[in-house]
């Protein structure tokens, strides 16, 4: 039977021991957030270090409030919204969407060496606005990762990428919000 977060109720059954170290070694939470629920408690260490706090965590039990300050660090961090630009020459007067194929495949891509993630969505170019020199991708992705959080296994995440042609220049703005989707964004 498949564990979905709606079918768990976080103030009747929560993590403990063992079950929360994968949550609390994920590099999005910080040891002072750590070290704020110790504080809270009662319970102060000298030195500000996950490799103190995790075992000490992993002793007590926590209440629903303190676990959901841990579940909200971990989401806040993964879903903000990262920016780049870029831009390359182009020697040839057709418009965008002459040069460009309307969708990408995976296999174009060369994602099948990535199992964590799957695209829930196709990578097709979409006219940005009524100019045929932009246009742009909008997808998501769904990430499985069984050691992040034992309540809801699956994230999901978005990317995307426009490309727009100004006489020999392509620019292209990437947004993404994980590795996953940065490195689809680059392989686009």
């Amino acid at each position: 039977m498949e564990i979905t977060e709606s079918k768990i109720n976080r103030e009747v059954l929560l993590p403990y021991g063992e079950k929360l170290k994968p949550l609390l070694n994920s590099s999005t939470v910080k040891a002072t957030e750590l070290k704020n629920i110790l504080n809270d408690r009662g319970i102060f260490i000298a030195e500000n270090s996950k490799e103190k706090e995790i075992p000490i965590m992993t002793k007590i039990l926590l209440i629903p409030s303190e676990f959901e300050k841990i579940l909200e660090t971990q989401k806040t961090k993964d879903e903000t919204i990262k920016r780049r630009t870029r831009s390359i020459r182009c020697d040839t007067d057709k418009s965008l969407m002459d040069i460009l194929d309307d969708e990408i495949t995976e296999e174009q891509l060369n994602l099948s060496e990535y199992r964590s993630f799957k695209l829930n969505s196709n990578l097709e170019f979409m006219p940005a606005s009524q100019d045929r020199n932009s246009v742009e991708i909008d997808y998501s992705i769904s990430r499985d990762d069984p050691t992040k959080d034992w309540t809801n296994q699956e994230s999901k995440f978005n990317g995307k990428v426009k490309v727009t042609k100004n006489g020999t220049d392509i620019d292209i703005e990437m947004e993404y919000t994980s590795p996953e989707t940065q490195d689809v964004n680059n392989k686009i």
